[in-house]
Formats: C-alpha cells, sequence, structure tokens
C-alpha cells in the first residue's frame, strides 16, 4: 500500500532525485546545497530556517564535519519518502578507523552540531560509510 497521498493535486508528480553535491577542486559546494535544499523544502512546504541562517548553519556543520571526518564529504538534501515535509541536510561522509574511533567522531559531530540548530531537531543528518 502506497503511503503517498493520493488527492493532492502536485501527487502524481514524480520525485527527482535530490542533488548530491561532492567537493570540487575549489572546495566544497556547500552554497549549491543550501540552494537545492532550500528549492526542495519550499517546494514541500516544510518549514526551514531563513536563508542567511541556514547558510551559516551549513558552513559551520561543513567546516566541523571535514575536521572531524577528513575523508570524502557530500552534502545532499534528503526526503523522507513516507513523511512528505521531512527535509533535510544530509552529510555524507567516509569515515576509516576502528568502529570505536568513528563512534566517537560520531557522537561529538552530535553534540557540536546540535547547540548550531536547537529549534529545527533533525535537519542536519550524518551518514557514515566506513572504511
Amino acid at each position: 500500500m502506497s503511503t503517498l497521498p493520493h488527492n493532492l493535486p502536485d501527487a502524481a508528480k514524480p520525485q527527482t532525485a535530490a542533488a548530491v553535491l561532492r567537493e570540487t577542486a575549489s572546495g566544497l559546494e556547500v552554497d549549491a546545497a543550501i540552494r537545492d535544499f532550500i528549492a526542495t523544502a519550499d517546494d514541500l512546504r516544510a518549514s526551514r530556517p531563513p536563508s542567511e541562517e541556514l547558510a551559516k548553519m551549513a558552513n559551520q556543520v561543513a567546516a566541523i564535519t571535514r575536521e572531524l571526518f577528513p575523508g570524502k564529504l557530500a552534502i545532499e538534501t534528503g526526503v523522507d519518502p513516507e513523511i512528505r515535509d521531512d527535509v533535510c541536510l544530509l552529510f555524507q561522509i567516509e569515515a576509516s578507523g576502528s568502529v570505536e574511533e568513528i563512534l566517537v567522531r560520531h557522537d561529538q559531530w552530535h553534540r557540536r552540531v546540535l547547540p548550531l540548530a536547537p529549534k529545527w531537531p533533525g535537519l542536519l543528518r550524518l551518514a557514515i560509510d566506513a572504511r
């Protein structure tokens, strides 16, 4: 059984894949990730922080993420397919080390990121690909 609403005018529109923004030679495309997130959140009528506040948070989180996880980093707009207005900025990283070391850094990431967006729980998320 589908969980998508069947009676909304835009329910028939196909969901587009979120843009994945990766590091380039000139650095991380944080601004592009923010633009994609804003467009997606607004299209889904999801609440979000003001653009300037979002940009400040995203840049701070990108710096924290790079510090704790110096491997590959990508930022993606994540959308929960079952909760239509659940949109997040997903920081995807590759991490090396033991499971214990990765879990310590994972915990540090959350402890440092949570105070940046106390009014927006779930807005900033981390996905780890352990190598």
